[in-house]
């Protein structure tokens, strides 16, 4: 017995199989037989296919912007220019009502930053102080308002500012 053994299998088509038993049936009743039939013809290989590139394609045009990108954009300019005047508004305030700010202001300027400062100031306390007036009227009836512009015109030398 040879170490070399031969482990290739054979396959046969179905249809080759079924031939040969047919042939060798025929050949037991007919041992002259009809002559053996041609062999299989051989399977052609297809030529492996060729793809031919596609030519490239052009770059997509953009799509307009929709309704909400263009909503979306003017809300960040909105936000942006806010932003801007929030820091103006804070650098003129810094200039304008404090004494380094001031400092920092041409000299021309200063005396007319610290003018405004100070008008400004006023006003805020004023109008954040509880103040009233209190005014008599002919009949010796005293009035109680929290405005100057509520006292009628007759009075308003006779009104006095609490606070």
């Amino acid at each position: 017995m040879s170490d070399e053994r031969d482990d290739r299998l054979e396959t046969v088509p179905i249809t080759d199989q079924i031939s040969l038993r047919v042939q060798e049936s025929v050949n037991e009743v007919d041992p002259a037989g009809p002559e053996p039939p041609p062999p299989p013809a051989p399977v052609e290989v297809e030529a492996p296919l060729e793809i031919e590139p596609l030519p490239p394609r052009p770059p997509p045009t953009p799509l307009p912007p929709t309704e909400a990108e263009l909503a979306l954009r003017r809300s960040r300019r909105r936000r942006v220019l806010l932003a801007v005047f929030a820091v103006v508004l804070g650098a003129a305030g810094f200039f304008g009502f404090t004494d380094v700010g001031r400092a920092m202001l041409p000299v021309g300027m200063r005396g007319q930053a610290k003018t405004l400062a100070d008008d400004v100031e006023r006003r805020a306390r004023e109008a954040t102080t509880d103040a009233y007036y209190t005014f008599t009227d002919d009949e010796g009836v005293v009035h109680i308002v929290d405005s100057l512009e509520k006292v009628p015109d007759r009075y308003k030398r006779r009104a006095k500012r609490k606070y």
